[in-house]
């Protein structure tokens, strides 16, 4: 499977499988600070909910490629930039917004 197929997949296993708060996405290579994530999430809960939290290294404006390992063909998205996302080692989504990205992808 592709990487967003394996991403829609593990959204699914902790939205229906092991329903979960929060979900933590990070490299093999990167150690959780367990301790202090979880008093960021507390942070971010108190100030804004956990309705669609989305939450990393944020890109705004990436060109999409049109050649090469990353290629994107027009047929698969007809933009020429992508909407901003959590890029790098690490990124975290609610457990809300990942269900709703989760229905979203069964639709296609």
């Amino acid at each position: 499977a592709n990487v967003p197929e394996q991403t829609l997949g593990m959204l699914r296993h902790f939205t229906v499988e092991e329903p979960a708060k929060f979900v933590v996405k990070s490299d093999d290579d990167v150690v959780v600070r367990v301790d202090n994530l979880a008093e960021y999430l507390e942070g971010m809960s108190t100030s804004f909910g956990t309705q669609r939290i989305y939450a990393g290294w944020m890109v705004d404006g990436a060109t999409v490629h049109r050649t090469g390992k990353w290629a994107v063909s027009r047929e698969e998205f007809a933009g020429d930039t992508w909407a901003r996302y959590a890029s790098g080692p690490a990124y975290m989504v609610s457990g809300s917004l990942a269900r709703r990205i989760v229905r979203l992808g069964d639709k296609r």
